[in-house]
């Protein structure tokens, strides 16, 4: 560039002064240096020119694609034309079916039944307007003795359990229909056995119950009752016949069990009594008490004394505020050879929240002795 520009100047010199050119020999003698720089700067600006026409013109065309489906185009000639080699690209995949619409889902709410026509649009035909009696909502026709309510209204005679021809013909066949199973019919005789005794007609009570129980065996209460009666006409072994029938039947029955021993225990037998007592096995404490009292007082009776007193060791374990069982727990040691222990009970006796004043002057006699 400094050479175009020296050159230039020249030139406007030689205008300017009307000289004539000087000669190539007067010229002075360049140096070889500056020309070379000169000519590379050229060649530089040569190449940044065709950069940036390269760069900044057409981009040459890629390589012509090589597909599957159809081949490549021709790409025009460019500028500055320049190898570029062939590149490989995967083909698009053809365009998919479209995807069936999923079906809608299903909902699990209840259907509710379309609502049935309203009685307002087209009222029925009133039975009055048809000339005919006014009928229940059954269907069908008012019983005798029953009075009629006007519509939407209730009539007492209609309610449960009202007084009218149809409840009273009702209730009469329910008290004189027979029952058709042996425990009906040993039901509806116990009934009449215990109506008779109430009205006190011995007799007839004792033949209804007797009835009751040949019909079903198993009817317990018409079974006591009968032997109630027994026992106050003094029919002691026709009672406890009745009792031990009763037992093998339902051995667990406690009430059976204590009034046959008390038979038993009146007739002299008390290891008999104590056999019935015990039975199968005996009931828990909580559950019968009186049982066990009876128990105890039956090996003490025995001289069982080791039985009585553990008997009465269960009873106050269960209840140890019953001051009679501690005084017969003194009892039963001091018989046994353990005054200590007898002396011990009959404290205890005293301490207890119920005792009698006789039982209470009994432990302290029994304290006062040496």
């Amino acid at each position: 560039m400094s050479l175009i520009n020296q050159m230039l100047r020249d030139l406007q010199q030689r205008q300017e002064g009307g000289a004539s050119p000087r000669p190539a020999s007067a010229l002075p003698r360049r140096r070889p240096l500056p020309l070379l720089w000169g000519g590379g700067v050229v060649v530089a600006g040569l190449l940044l020119w065709g950069g940036f026409a390269w760069l900044g013109g057409d981009p040459a065309p890629d390589a012509p694609v090589v597909t599957a489906s159809a081949p490549a185009a021709t790409p025009a000639p460019s500028a500055i034309a320049r190898p570029v080699p062939p590149r490989l690209v995967a083909a698009r995949p053809a365009a998919m079916p479209p995807r069936p619409a999923l079906p809608a889902p299903v909902s699990l709410r209840p259907v509710v039944p379309a609502a049935a026509p309203s009685s307002r649009a087209v009222p029925p035909p009133s039975p009055a307007a048809a000339g005919e009696p006014e009928r229940p909502a059954g269907g069908s026709a008012p019983a005798a003795g029953v009075a009629t309510s006007p519509p939407g209204r209730l009539h007492p005679d209609l309610l449960p359990g009202s007084v009218n021809a149809t409840s009273l013909a009702l209730q009469q066949a329910a008290r004189t229909a027979v029952a058709a199973t042996p425990y009906g019919q040993a039901e509806a005789a116990y009934r009449e056995g215990r109506r008779a005794y109430d009205a006190g007609q011995v007799e007839a009570s004792l033949g209804a119950l007797r009835r009751a129980i040949t019909l079903y065996p198993g009817h317990l209460p018409a079974r006591e009752l009968l032997v109630d009666q027994l026992e106050m006409d003094d029919r002691a072994e026709e009672a406890l016949a009745l009792l031990q029938q009763g037992l093998t039947i339902a051995p667990d029955y406690t009430p059976f069990r204590k009034r046959a021993a008390r038979l038993l225990l009146d007739r002299g037998t008390p290891t008999e009594a104590v056999g019935t007592l015990v039975g199968n096995g005996l009931p828990r404490v909580d559950a019968d008490p009186e049982l066990h009292r009876m128990l105890a007082a039956l090996y003490r009776q025995l001289g069982e004394n080791f039985l009585a007193a553990q008997t009465y060791r269960n009873l106050l374990v269960h209840d140890p505020q019953e001051g009679a069982c501690w005084l017969a727990l003194g009892d039963v040691l001091a018989a046994d050879g353990q005054p200590g222990e007898a002396r011990r009970a009959y404290q205890r006796a005293l301490a207890a929240e119920r005792l009698s004043r006789e039982a209470r002057a009994l432990a302290l006699a029994r304290l006062a002795e040496p």
